[in-house]
């Protein structure tokens, strides 16, 4: 019997709140710090990137502490000069901005004091990831599950929290105020920056455009430039425009209803209804704001009052909104700057400019799924000539196709375990069994010339989703170390299910998109192996080129 949306959002939390309970040591976020300094009022001054910055005082005003552990990383200030060097990971390429940040709390106080130069006990819990020393991430060690990404950690640390709270069994909401605060964060039905950069306007804008556009203001700080944050601008344009949300026409109604309620006997006329953009994203504070607040703060610290109020008038009521709960600007300083307040006093600035939009905008411009639901002849041509041009061989196949005895292998790392439906299986079992055939025979092949005192060969399931070839394949080689790489939460979530009802020790899950994978430190592709149905092809649900490869470490 099919379940109603109440029973399916219920049965929905009580299984993603069995699989975090399930984790019994706390996951650790790595924070990638330029130096420490304890100052003569009890006081910790920690100077890092702008996103450590993001990360460590919503960890601290909503005390994840409690549930998160911080492994603090030293890191040194860096500039990129080959755009094509990913040797500093942020992204905007560049290791330099720097802020400093005072800490108050005394649990966050303490791990500051064990903090030294040598974080080698860190690096071990770390180690078989190889990523950059200074990747921002979250590892959840006994699930082998790496989190990468502002959006995605964020996401996860505030989650997680709600999750360990206490919870009404017989609700599919937390009970505790505190856990309803932190789940009212992450919006309607937990979508706030869901979506990856690649997709969103919105997440790209919260997570890489404001830190882009921050860097271009501090570079230019104490220069002649006279020209406004382009991005300033368009979040200025943004709040100007209506509010979209998924929910407003129940907003509408509820405040429709208060205002009726409002009304005197003299019966006034009811006022048009207006939601208006009090947050980012409505009338409501959201991960977004949380993301927002310290850039603009520091914004505000670089322009000045005047400056803000005059060409920025929506942000300004916004911040002093933000300003009001949280009071961040006292903990912020930007050493080494000079503002621009000089300026202020009848300065005219230059307005670069933009287009008058939402951040909610589509991107024309991006791969767009609704309009390819079949693969064209001029993708398939287009797919062929970029191999062709990258010197990769493509080894034809020519033999019998050899099949998967389905019978020897545990439903759990069947399709079948990942609830397909049966109407998908047939054909899916077909897919998975062409593809997995093939890789073993490579590599089997490899392992011939594989030194078996270095590390295992590594196979990685790019948007694996629900990870039906990835567990497959960890279960038929055990020897190899298997990498599913999905940017969705949920659907890794699924895969770690099967993965500990099966036991399997040999699978590491990336919650990342394929550029943050290769960032972290991964080496770069070998070879692309492609036969039958293991072609290269566009998956409709995440809009890149999904691929299977093998890695030799």
């Amino acid at each position: 019997m099919k379940k109603n949306n109440k029973e399916a959002k219920e049965e929905f939390y009580r299984q993603t709140k069995g699989y975090f309970d399930s984790i019994q040591s706390k996951p650790i976020l790595r924070l990638p710090v330029y130096s420490t300094k304890h100052l003569t009022t009890g006081e910790w001054e920690i100077i890092l990137p702008p996103q450590s910055c993001d990360i460590l005082w919503i960890y601290e005003v909503y005390q994840l502490f409690k549930w998160i552990e911080v492994a603090f990383v030293r890191i040194l200030p860096c500039k990129i000069d080959n755009e094509d060097d990913n040797s500093c990971d942020t992204p905007f390429n560049s290791l330099q901005t720097q802020i400093s940040y005072q800490c108050k709390c005394d649990p966050i106080v303490k791990m500051l004091q064990s903090f030294n130069n040598c974080d080698g006990d860190f690096d071990a819990r770390f180690r078989m990831y190889n990523f950059a020393s200074h990747r921002l991430v979250v590892l959840i060690s006994e699930k082998q599950w790496l989190i990468s990404g502002l959006s995605s950690i964020l996401r996860f640390m505030i989650k997680f929290a709600y999750m360990k709270l206490s919870w009404d069994s017989s609700s599919s909401l937390p009970s505790s105020t505190e856990a309803q605060s932190l789940q009212e964060i992450l919006g309607f039905r937990g979508g706030c920056l869901q979506a990856c950069s690649e997709v969103s306007v919105w997440t790209k804008f919260c997570e890489v455009d404001i830190f882009e556009g921050l860097e271009v203001a501090l570079n230019v700080n104490g220069t002649k430039n006279e020209v406004l944050s382009r991005e300033l601008l368009r979040f200025e344009c943004h709040l100007k425009m209506p509010v979209k949300m998924h929910n407003i026409r129940k907003e509408i109604s509820n405040k429709r209803r208060q205002q009726e309620m409002s009304q005197t006997i003299k019966n006034d006329k009811v006022s048009p209804i207006e939601i208006e953009h009090k947050f980012a994203e409505g009338p409501r504070m959201l991960l977004s704001d949380l993301i927002l607040y310290p850039c603009i703060c520091l914004f505000h610290l670089l322009y000045g009052s005047q400056t803000c109020e005059k060409y920025f008038p929506n942000i300004y009521s916004w911040y002093s909104t933000m300003n009001e709960r949280f009071h961040l600007s006292k903990n912020l300083k930007l050493p080494g700057t000079t503002a621009f307040q000089c300026r202020e006093t009848g300065y005219i600035w230059k307005i670069p400019c933009i287009l008058e939009e939402s951040l909610y905008k589509s991107d024309r411009s991006r791969y767009n799924p609704n309009s390819r639901v079949f693969t064209k002849q001029h993708d398939v041509l287009d797919a062929l000539a970029a191999i062709n041009l990258s010197n990769i061989k493509i080894k034809e196949v020519t033999d019998v196709v050899e099949v998967l005895n389905w019978e020897d292998i545990p439903t759990l790392a069947q399709p079948e375990g990942g609830n397909l439906p049966p109407s998908r299986r047939e054909k899916k079992n077909q897919q998975l069994s062409s593809m997995t055939v093939e890789v073993m025979k490579i590599v089997e092949a490899k392992s011939k010339q594989h030194n078996s005192t270095s590390s295992p060969i590594r196979i990685v399931d790019f948007c694996s989703g629900g990870g039906h070839l990835g567990i497959l394949l960890a279960f038929l080689l055990p020897n190899c170390q298997i990498v599913l790489v999905e940017n969705k939460e949920e659907s890794l979530r699924r895969a770690g299910e099967r993965i500990d009802q099966l036991k399997l020790t040999n699978v590491l899950l990336y919650q990342c998109n394929l550029d943050y994978y290769f960032r972290c430190g991964s080496s770069c592709l070998r070879f692309i192996y492609r036969s039958g149905s293991a072609k290269m092809y566009f998956r409709k649900s995440s809009g890149f080129i999904c691929m299977l490869s093998v890695l030799l470490r």
